[in-house]
């Protein structure tokens, strides 16, 4: 079914008598909701780990459908990262909707903002247009001094999954970056970035030869042995791979 689905792709529990409660109260008082309102709670929802129900899911989305046009890069950023943790594909009409108000709102996003953008959308296996995306990259590339570890490993796997490249100059940020302070990134986000540098794309996209560099590389790979075991067996999985 559709509701295990979503919770066996994203680790969702089943509510306990006082989410019910919550997630009942916020359900009757949806259409009555400001963006911000609608925004902090799905948000709310995803962080707790609880399956909502596709029916709360559906009206929530179609509130958010409704005042798209006053959604800021706050409610974008949350709105895109919670869908992507329920693993619910709000449809095409609704996305057409949010990339149109995401887009405008770019410049507007901080560094993590931008990379949960990213990273939603990837999670969702939803495409935006090369247009939209080279605006993205346009945005991301003004921020890659403030882009934490996690944020590298989770755009570049986005990145990754939509067959697109990084910029040189995010090469060679990420080249130092590693070089200078592997042990930064945790288990997971080695194991993702390691994932997405498999790609071709992705390492002619770092501008150099040997992608980040054998030296780097290797670092990286270094500091995801070190915390091999605190990695789950997907994770080494995908490192291994």
């Amino acid at each position: 079914s559709s509701r295990s689905s979503s919770r066996s792709g994203s680790g969702n529990s089943i509510p306990c008598p006082t989410h019910t409660f919550l997630l009942a109260c916020s359900h009757r008082v949806v259409q009555q909701l400001r963006p911000r309102e609608l925004s902090n709670i799905l948000w709310a929802v995803a962080k707790l780990g609880v399956y909502p129900g596709k029916e709360w899911l559906q009206d929530f989305v179609q509130a958010a459908h409704q005042q798209m046009p006053a959604f800021n890069a706050r409610d974008i950023g949350i709105t895109i990262w919670a869908m992507a943790r329920f693993r619910f594909h709000p449809g095409h009409a609704w996305m057409s909707a949010f990339l149109s108000r995401a887009e405008a709102q770019l410049q507007y996003l901080d560094a993590q903002g931008l990379t949960n953008l990213l990273w939603g959308l990837a999670t969702l296996d939803y495409h935006p247009s090369q247009a939209w995306l080279d605006q993205w990259m346009l945005a991301a590339n003004r921020k890659l001094h403030l882009l934490a570890p996690q944020a590298h490993a989770n755009a570049l796997w986005a990145l990754a999954r939509m067959g697109q490249s990084p910029s040189p100059a995010w090469g060679a940020q990420l080249r130092q970056l590693l070089l200078t302070d592997a042990a930064a990134f945790s288990g997971k986000d080695l194991s993702m970035l390691l994932l997405a540098l498999a790609g071709s794309s992705i390492l002619k996209g770092l501008g150099c030869p040997s992608g980040v560099g054998h030296r780097a590389l290797a670092a990286a790979v270094a500091a995801a042995c070190q915390q091999l075991h605190s990695l789950s067996c997907s994770d080494t999985a995908c490192m291994l791979w």
